[in-house]
Formats: C-alpha cells, structure tokens, sequence
C-alpha cells in the first residue's frame, strides 16, 4: 500500500524573515487530499501557529515524520535532517561561498535538495520568481537607505521618514506612510539640492511593476 505524504513547514531561523511558503488555507486544500502537514512553532512567521493548526496542521517544536520539508531561506546547517527533501532557496546555485558548507552537508546526509531558483519550465524560466511586492519592498528600501544617507551628509530630506520595509506591519500601513511623505512634500516642497529628483526604472518584469505601482500611486512628485 502506497505511504501518504508528510509535508513539513520549517521555522525560519533568519530573524527578518516573516514569510511562509504555505498559508493556512493551503494546509486545508493538502490535508484534504490526503496530505499530513507538520508546522514548526514559530512566532516570527507572518501567519500564527494557531492559524495552521485550525486548518489541520500539527503544531510540533521539530519535524518529525514529514518527508518534504518546505521553507523560504536556506536552514542552518545543524538543523538539517538526514534522508529529507528540502524545498527552499537555499542561495547555493550559484556557488555561493557561504553555503557550501550546507550544500556539503546535504550531500553527506543524503538529502534531496529542490532549490526554488531550479524549478524551470521546458525552456529555462522560472515557475518560482519574485513578484510585484518584491519590486514595492525594494523601492521603499532604497528610497529609506537614500534618506539615511542624505541625512549623513546633512541634507534633511522627507525620505528620512521612510522606514525599511520589513517595518512596516502591513501594505496598508505602508500606504499611509507613503501618504505623509507626500503630503509632507506637497506642503513643505522638496529640498533645492535634491531638485530635480530623478528616478530610473529598468525592467519590466513583476519587480518592475511593483516599483511603477508605488511610483503611479505615492511618487509621482519624483521625476521618473
């Protein structure tokens, strides 16, 4: 008799990473088609163990029966299980000098690793890719560290109000702190050494779109 699928969701062990690769409801969609899910505790993920478990999910503090383990970033090298399947960016496709202590220890314990950057369709594009939020996030990190380092310098600049956006609890909120900093600049103008502002946007792919997004809505007083 065929054995049933265990799936494993990972905690994440970076501190910055909120991100889950299966929400909730995708637990309930795999828990009905005969599909076990076992969530790591974690209270740094976006979505609350609580969450997971009211759609089927078993709570546990480590993986202990599931095959496919799923995560976002690669996991430490002591926390990997032997003869698993690892599903994660785990950044060493490229040869990345950091990890390849991890890719080493994978291929000793016996580990099947499916890095996401592989998942390709017949003709080499990636089925697993940013998406428009990952352009949004980008322009409100960059336009945060440009206001850090204009204030350095000593030009007080309406971008300092920026925070990263890992800050910001919600797309909501950053909206409306968008929303100041236009405002603000509406009132008090932009400063004369910054002026004109001038913004360019190569691509135009899904990151492209998130950043041409928040330009439409909340920066149309740069200059693009």
């Amino acid at each position: 008799m065929r054995r049933s699928l265990t799936v494993g969701l990972l905690r994440e062990t970076k501190g910055f990473e909120h991100r889950a690769p299966l929400v909730p409801s995708d637990v309930k969609w795999l828990i009905k088609r005969g599909v076990s899910v076992e969530v790591e505790q974690s209270n740094n993920r976006v979505f609350r163990d609580s969450e997971y478990k009211k759609n089927g999910a078993a709570i546990v503090d480590k993986i202990v029966e599931a095959e496919l383990l799923v995560g976002i970033k690669e996991p430490r090298v002591h926390d990997i299980h032997s003869h698993k399947i690892y599903m994660v960016f785990s950044h060493t496709a490229k040869g990345q000098s950091h990890n390849m202590p991890l890719l080493k220890a994978c291929l000793k314990k016996h580990i099947t690793l499916i890095d996401y950057e592989k998942i390709v369709d017949l003709y080499g594009a990636r089925l697993v890719y940013f998406g428009k939020f990952a352009g949004i996030c980008g322009i409100v990190d960059s336009l945060h560290y440009l206001g850090k380092k204009l204030a350095w310098k000593g030009i007080n600049n309406p971008l300092s109000m920026i925070r990263p956006a890992y800050e910001y609890d919600s797309f909501k909120d950053l909206k409306c702190a968008f929303e100041e900093v236009k405002q603000y600049i509406a009132r008090k103008g932009f400063p004369d050494e910054l002026s004109p502002f001038i913004v360019g946007i190569t691509g135009h792919g899904n990151v492209s779109r998130g950043v041409q997004e928040m330009y439409r809505r909340f920066l149309d007083f740069l200059i693009l």
